[in-house]
């Protein structure tokens, strides 16, 4: 210890009986200052005092900042304050508030009791260096376990709300009790559920699954981003932790919804969200999560996948070989993935969506009458047989080919 811990050393045994006075007048301060502690009664005071005697401990025996260790009810403080809902900013305050006091009461103390003017200036950047260490140690410790405490009780909300939506989803669509009867959930009345819940079950329902481009298992984020992206269409949603590494949500509506049948919009840069179809009441929520999931199981390349949009290839497996296998028997060569097959398909889906008219198509697709009867005549000669034949089959084969692409088109 050099000659200048010392004499910090020194002075903090000798200061050691005034800390009573000066954790009284703290407090009281504090309190004035960030009136939200008033709630923590006592403790307040506590507080103070703990610190108090952890700073004189430090003084009297300075270590590096990798050493300092805080008083232990920084910990108890932290999470008190995050059980309140106290923002980690109010917290905050209150440790730089006490920096303040701590080095106006100890600057004073050095000022009334180092009479060498070098000596006292050099005691002074030392204490400062001191007492800004310990508070520095304090607050990022104090963060963490607010931060903590408060992540742990929202998970602790969002685990037990899936457990009963997990229990919803379980029951099977006619009433019939799955898991979710076993576990005591089919039977009760939408009241109860939604209690249970925290959610509104006796109203319409649009489920929906958020998740990042870069598939993981985070969660940290999506929440927030759910939350947000639900409000972009007008609802305060639940939002639960999902399967990997996405989170699913629900927009309740009083009545029937019209978004998920339009263009929903963007969730923002590197998410992706899939969105099912409205659906009322407790079959509802079940059934419109149902087609989220399946949704984001054939959404492609899309930010946003409406089951609305692919209701027709979410009811299929999604095999990529059984697909392929599929268009080959209902397309012949026209399932080739070059640039001209990709065209005479665009037309056929055209003209199958027109009812058949060849001049409708043409006014959809801007072509001349004769260009789109040419092409038709040119699409039937690769499948290798009419148009007209099979026709739920060539239907159903186009949206196939119009959403997997090359993934599903043969050589």
């Amino acid at each position: 210890m050099d000659a200048v811990d010392r004499v910090l050393a020194r002075l903090a045994e000798d200061c050691a009986a005034e800390f009573g006075a000066f954790t009284r007048a703290a407090a009281f301060d504090l309190r004035a200052e960030v009136p939200e502690l008033a709630a923590l009664g006592e403790q307040a005071e506590r507080v103070v005092a703990e610190h108090a005697v952890a700073i004189q401990e430090l003084l009297a025996a300075p270590v590096g900042r990798d050493r300092v260790r805080v008083a232990p009810i920084t910990e108890t403080f932290a999470r008190d304050c995050a059980r309140r809902e106290m923002p980690a900013a109010t917290v905050l305050r209150a440790y730089q508030r006490g920096h303040e006091l701590l080095w106006i009461w100890w600057s004073a103390r050095v000022v009334e009791r180092v009479p060498d003017p070098a000596t006292r200036a050099a005691v002074t950047a030392r204490l400062g260096e001191v007492l800004l260490a310990y508070v520095s140690v304090g607050m990022a410790l104090t963060v963490e376990v607010h931060t903590a405490e408060r992540e742990a009780l929202g998970r602790g909300a969002s685990w037990r709300q899936r457990e009963t939506a997990l229990a919803i989803l379980r029951t099977g669509p006619a009433g019939r009790q799955g898991v979710a009867g076993r576990q005591g959930v089919a039977g009760r009345d939408e009241g109860e559920l939604s209690r249970r819940l925290g959610y509104p079950l006796d109203r319409w329902h649009v489920g929906f699954v958020l998740w990042r481009e870069a598939e993981d298992d985070d969660w940290t984020g999506l929440d927030a981003a759910a939350r947000e992206w639900a409000g972009s269409v007008g609802g305060q949603p639940l939002v639960l932790p999902g399967d990997g590494g996405a989170v699913w949500g629900w927009v309740p509506g009083a009545t029937r919804p019209a978004w998920p049948d339009a263009q929903a919009p963007s969730p923002g840069p590197g998410l992706r969200v899939s969105v099912g179809q409205p659906g009322f009441g407790v079959a509802g929520f079940r059934a419109s999560h149902r087609e989220a999931l399946r949704a984001r199981a054939v959404a492609g390349g899309r930010d946003v996948a409406r089951h609305a949009e692919l209701a027709t290839v979410a009811m299929l497996d999604d095999d990529r070989e059984q697909l392929a296998r599929y268009l080959e028997r209902a397309l012949g060569r026209l399932a080739a993935p070059g640039q001209r097959e990709r065209r005479l398909r665009a037309t056929v889906r055209a003209y199958l969506n027109a009812g058949e008219n060849v001049r409708a198509a043409a006014r959809e697709l801007r072509f001349h009458r004769n260009t789109v009867q040419q092409r038709l005549e040119a699409a039937a000669l690769l499948r290798g047989r009419p148009l007209g034949q099979d026709r739920l089959e060539l239907a159903l084969a186009l949206e196939i080919a119009a959403h997997y692409g090359d993934e599903v088109l043969t050589g």
